[in-house]
């Protein structure tokens, strides 16, 4: 998950090369990952993750430059 913050953080500093398209790839692979019945539960991560999928709610409700930029992706609540 250390890779999808880092992505999240560039994304949200405006990086170009980190687009909707990686950050959505890498949320869905952690939401597959953390489903698969071969990954053992990690109630600390679980909660990390949830959390970061609300920040990422409350960035689309903001509306304006930060809304727009949040608004394309898809995000499946965890937890």
């Amino acid at each position: 998950m250390y890779v999808f913050f880092r992505y999240l953080y560039f994304f949200e500093k405006g990086n170009l090369q980190v687009t909707v398209a990686a950050i959505q790839g890498l949320i869905e692979l952690i939401m597959n990952e953390m489903q698969s019945d071969t990954t053992t539960s990690d109630p600390a991560a679980d909660a990390f993750l949830a959390s970061t999928m609300r920040y990422i709610e409350f960035q689309k409700q903001k509306g304006g430059t930060v809304g727009e930029k949040y608004e394309a992706l898809k995000v499946s609540h965890a937890g």
